[in-house]
């Protein structure tokens, strides 16, 4: 198992600030982001999501699709530490494969060792 990234006193600040931006009321984050609700046929994005986007946005940073492979995998380690929030322990690996039209896509489910009040799902593509 990969360890956690030491994250530069830079980062950890962001960091910081990135808890205390998420730990904002919702309403609040919405507001702060300068855009209104972002929803796309009737999912809205999570409004902590919408506000750490517009903080990135704001920082005119180089693309990612303009940065070299290593530097773009780097840039996302890194802001995966800064953003992520808390690492969640896993508590069950199961590889699955799903019934497409094009034939069977392999997949992998991650199972949170604790239950969430509010379970999430993030499907990578």
């Amino acid at each position: 198992m990969a360890r956690a990234r030491v994250l530069t006193p830079r980062e950890r600040v962001q960091y910081r600030a990135a808890q205390a931006l998420g730990a904002l009321p919702p309403k609040l984050q919405v507001r702060l982001s300068g855009k209104p609700p972002v929803t796309i046929e009737r999912d809205t994005l999570a409004p902590a999501m919408q506000l750490w986007l517009a903080v990135l946005e704001r920082r005119n940073l180089p693309r990612l699709e303009t940065l070299p492979p290593e530097a773009a995998r780097a840039d996302r380690r890194r802001q995966a530490a800064i953003y992520g929030g808390r690492p969640v322990q896993v508590g069950a690996v199961r590889d699955l494969l799903l019934e497409t039209v094009a034939g069977e896509l392999a997949a992998r489910h991650y199972a949170p060792a604790e239950r969430a009040e509010q379970p999430a799902l993030l499907v990578y593509y």
